[in-house]
């Protein structure tokens, strides 16, 4: 599966969040909590690049598919991913339970080559 970062909301998108929000209270409950914890502007400063990230957005499944491994009944052992700067040469090493690794482009993620 790979995964893609956006920062935006649709109306579509919002309008289900707001309403699950909604639900949830509804199911459970639940309203305003008088002590629930609400970040302020000097705890904000303090978050690292992905917290700050992801308070303002979401990730989106972008591709779902399978990876063909070298034979049945093998089992994905290690992966790692390399990510490129200018997103065009992309690769995945997966290892495999066999001693085999594969290395896979990851925007087409078909296989280059396996060892």
């Amino acid at each position: 599966m790979i995964w893609k970062w956006t920062d935006e909301r649709s109306e579509g998108v919002q309008r289900n969040l707001e309403f699950a929000q909604f639900k949830m209270g509804k199911r459970l409950k639940t309203g305003e909590k008088p002590n629930e914890y609400v970040p302020v502007d000097e705890d904000t400063k303090l978050y690292s690049d992905l917290e700050a990230k992801i308070t303002s957005g979401r990730f989106l499944l972008e591709k779902k598919t399978k990876i063909p491994l070298a034979q049945p009944g093998v089992r994905v052992i290690s992966c790692e991913f390399s990510p490129s700067k200018n997103q065009t040469n992309r690769i995945m090493v997966i290892g495999q339970s066999n001693g085999v690794f594969g290395l896979f482009n990851v925007d087409t993620l078909e296989n280059i080559h396996s060892f």
